[in-house]
């Protein structure tokens, strides 16, 4: 936008307006579109940094760990409220050979009890199980991994609890041989008592040729049943879907992953179950290569992908989580893809229907929160998860999304037919091709977020971002250069903006 306009239209009004909104947008916490940053970690002694897990909620208190940062940069577990107050840490990983190190994935509550895995340290450095009170007491490590060829080695996901039992999976270690000689690391499942006591191999993954190998994620508890994926491994070597039973007996390969057709391929979370079948998520496979959506039923048949990532417009990419189940919809992240390749949140019905993108990451209009993992926390509507890096400090994020306004885009307008529609202070619009609008006057505009109160665009013509709400348009933020634009309504081909940081007139 190069042009300039004579007979200045800007009052004094406008320079006011536009020094209120520059305070507010430095001195207010950052948000779009109903999604905001809670709490950004600092990546910095007494603060943790990276969290690679997820949020375990326990009242009003969320529980979770980061991979780095703490007191010894090895990892921390953290504390903070609902409402991003009280941020805590209570206990620094202090690494081997008396403490676990950077850990992966979730905790697990039970009572006033959390209980954890870390991939590495421990006494042979090949990561440890732990418990800690929620008030950061009693921290004690239960076990430590000694890797093959008794042992798993290098866990990435968290316990199940059934009774005083704790069950997991290590993603290494365990006793198969490779041919040739040598230890093949394809990882184990476990148990251990919440005390400590009884620590037990339930099973070796690549002992049998269609076994699966090197589990990324954790058990689900069905009955006295544990079901799980495999990254590796199968018939096809790309991932299974297995089940055991709880005493170690009855191991079965359910599914192996093929990559043909759309199928899936490569599975790097965890199964959920919904009523009677479990849903889970592929890293890789499904018609564009770039992972899917599926449904098996615990015997292992009925098996079918449900979406393929990739086969609508700007859709989230390679999925490294769990979905997170809500009355019949699933929700989950992938931190690739999107509008901007920052990842993306997304919804979709147990019977396949009503997919859709809820949010895609945008770096710079959330402090850089980009990059999300690991499975949300659901409670009263409103989505809670983290990503790896971004924030305030990119060092990673607590966010929040309510999903109440999620579909509600544009449903107060008024509706003129054949995709047209109003509203008293956009004007008029038409919706066809949405997520893209073409706007009467403004040309092609792609939206971000669910409400219409405040809402971000990408501006086809201006080739850049920017930001409007009901109480500021016709005044628009500009987020490439920091810019408040006046719009003067009603021009087009081109449109003419008043730039308040350099005084001209610009046109797109």
């Amino acid at each position: 936008m190069r042009a300039e306009k004579g007979g200045l239209r800007c009052f004094v009004f406008g320079v006011l307006f536009f020094t209120c909104m520059a305070w507010a947008l430095v001195n207010c916490s950052v948000s779009q579109a109903g999604l905001y940053t809670l709490y950004s970690f600092e990546g910095v002694a007494g603060n943790g940094a990276y969290p690679y897990g997820s949020i375990t909620l326990f009242g009003s208190t969320f529980y979770g760990m980061t991979e780095r940062g703490g007191d010894y940069g090895n990892g921390a577990i953290f504390r903070i409220n609902t409402d991003g107050s009280g941020y805590r840490l209570l206990h620094s990983f202090a690494g081997p050979p008396t403490d676990g190190a950077n850990p992966y994935g979730p905790l697990t509550l039970s009572g006033s009890t959390l209980y954890g895995m870390s991939a590495g340290g421990g006494l042979h450095g090949d990561g440890a199980i732990f418990r800690i009170n929620t008030d950061g007491s009693g921290y004690q490590v239960l076990h430590s991994f000694a890797g093959a060829p008794t042992d798993g080695a290098n866990p990435y996901g968290a316990l199940v609890r059934s009774g005083s039992t704790l069950y997991g999976m290590t993603e290494q270690g365990g006793s198969t041989v490779l041919w040739g000689g040598g230890y093949a690391d394809f990882g184990t499942i476990f148990r251990i008592n919440t005390d400590g006591s009884g620590y037990e191999v339930l099973h070796h993954f690549g002992i049998n040729e269609d076994d699966g190998a090197n589990p990324y994620g954790s058990l689900a508890l069905a009955g006295s049943t544990l079901y799980g994926m495999t990254s590796g491994g199968g018939n096809f070597s790309r991932g299974t879907i297995f089940r055991i039973n709880k005493d170690g007996s009855g191991y079965e390969p359910l599914y192996s992953f093929s990559n043909v057709g759309n199928d899936g391929a490569h599975p790097y979370g965890s199964l959920t179950l919904a009523g009677s079948a479990f849903y889970g998520m592929t890293h890789g496979g499904g018609v564009d290569g770039l992972g899917a959506i599926f449904k098996i039923n615990p015997d292992g048949s009925g098996y079918r992908v449900l979406h393929s990532f990739g086969s609508v417009a700007n859709d989230g990419a390679n999925p490294l989580g769990p979905l997170t189940i809500s009355g019949s919809t699933l929700y989950g992240m992938t931190p690739n893809g999107g509008g901007n390749q920052f990842g993306t949140i997304f919804q979709i019905k147990t019977d396949g229907s009503g997919y859709q993108v809820l949010y895609s990451f945008i770096s710079f209009t959330d402090l850089n929160v980009l990059y999300p993992l690991g499975p949300l926390t659901i409670s009263n509507a409103v989505l809670y998860g983290t990503t790896v890096v971004g924030g305030e400090n990119d060092a990673g994020a607590v966010f929040v999304l309510d999903t109440s306004a999620t579909g509600s885009l544009w449903q107060n307008a008024v509706d003129l037919g054949k995709g047209w529609k109003w509203f008293d202070w956009f004007g008029y619009f038409n919706i066809n091709s949405s997520p893209w609008i073409y706007h009467s006057t403004l040309g092609w505009l792609y939206a971000y977020g669910t409400s219409t109160d405040s809402i971000w665009f990408w501006d086809a013509q201006m080739n850049a971002f920017w930001w409007t709400s009901r109480t500021t348009y016709p005044y628009l933020y500009r987020a490439s250069d920091g810019s408040w634009l006046y719009y003067q309504e009603g021009s087009s081909n081109p449109c003419w903006f008043y730039n308040f940081n350099t005084g001209r007139w610009e046109s797109d």
